[in-house]
């Protein structure tokens, strides 16, 4: 009777421990599950970088010859300089920017024949007899600028908080000579010059580039953000995104879907890209894991198959978050693609088409 009753409670206690651990099992996945149903509905995003293709026209391992900057002669003169000391030097970005007062001196005749810059609008007289110079001093390009200032509120104190310059980027064609009395030359030269304003707000510009917040001189961080932005016209940039995550359901490997979004929130997508992985060896037809792991391989510029994946989540999850994202990769590639002048991928384009 004494064996059987110490029997009857030892067993007793063993059940009661496993009861309780399968309520507590229970209890915690009832509780992850009801956080992935809450969560699935909150907007997670995660920041990730691309290429873009120059803004105004590719002068990537070109000569461009800078001439005089038109408008308040102390700002003009500064932003000048930082532009000759600040081109982009990297490989794929190469600018060579080098000062009109150096053409002048290399040409033999620059003395005898005066060259008279003036703003972009005026006559363009000047930049016609500014290419002959620099056709024979193998210059690809001619780069002017005005600074324009706001006279129509002078009063106002934001002033000092905006920068604007209007640039005009002039080709050097080497097999046609333009003289100032040729109207119609003239007229084909004016047609070949790419021109835009750029404008940048203090407050946009810390924004962008957090490092000019340690500049202590607001005039000089919008003189930065300036140039960095002159330059992006030029020759390709980086350009920061944010993107937006998918959020699994209740089902077998959410948890590693789940752990991969915080990676990628961090700018961890390496780490993002395992768990997601993960994620889809548990349930193959998850469709949150593919949208974000489409999104990991755009991350490094593996279009093919960021493109793979994306096209995968939208036949498993045909919703038009993941349609967006589809396009969003898709661009992603074309930019990449126009900003180093590559050829067509073999797969082509799909949803897309490039920009006139």
């Amino acid at each position: 009777m004494i064996l059987t009753a110490v029997f009857a409670m030892s067993y007793r206690k063993r059940m009661i421990g496993k009861l309780n651990r399968y309520l507590l099992q229970g209890l915690l996945c009832f509780t992850f599950g009801l956080c992935l149903v809450v969560g699935s509905g909150c907007r997670v995003t995660a920041p990730v970088h691309r290429w873009v293709p120059p803004g105004l026209h590719a002068a990537v391992d070109q000569t461009v010859v800078l001439s005089e900057i038109e408008g308040p002669a102390e700002l003009a003169a500064s932003l000048r300089q930082r532009l000759l000391d600040t081109a982009p030097r990297d490989e794929g970005r190469k600018l060579a920017i080098i000062d009109v007062n150096r053409l002048r001196q290399q040409s033999s005749d620059s003395e005898t024949n005066p060259i008279a810059l003036v703003s972009h609008q005026e006559s363009v007289a000047s930049d016609v007899s500014l290419l002959p110079l620099a056709k024979r001093g193998d210059v690809n390009y001619l780069l002017r600028g005005e600074v324009l200032v706001d006279q129509t509120a002078p009063w106002l104190a934001d002033r000092d908080q905006r920068l604007v310059v209007s640039w005009c980027l002039t080709p050097v064609n080497s097999d046609r000579d333009l003289s100032p009395g040729d109207d119609r030359q003239q007229s084909e030269h004016q047609q070949a010059q790419y021109g835009t304003p750029l404008t940048i707000n203090l407050a946009d510009a810390l924004k962008k580039y957090p490092d000019l917040a340690w500049l202590n001189d607001k005039h000089a961080a919008l003189e930065t953000a300036m140039v960095r932005e002159t330059f992006a016209l030029l020759s390709p940039t980086v350009q920061r995104d944010k993107v937006r995550l998918d959020n699994p359901l209740p089902l077998p490997g959410s948890w590693h879907t789940v752990a991969g979004n915080f990676y990628a929130k961090s700018g961890r997508w390496a780490d993002a890209e395992t768990q997601w992985q993960r994620a889809l060896k548990w349930n193959p037809f998850s469709s949150a894991a593919m949208h974000n792991l489409a999104l990991a391989k755009s991350a490094k510029q593996d279009f093919s198959q960021a493109r793979h994946w994306a096209s995968r989540s939208v036949v498993f999850g045909p919703t038009k978050r993941h349609q967006r994202a589809a396009v969003w990769v898709e661009q992603a590639q074309r930019d990449y693609h126009e900003a180093f002048d590559l050829a067509d991928p073999p797969e082509g384009w799909s949803v897309t088409r490039p920009v006139e």
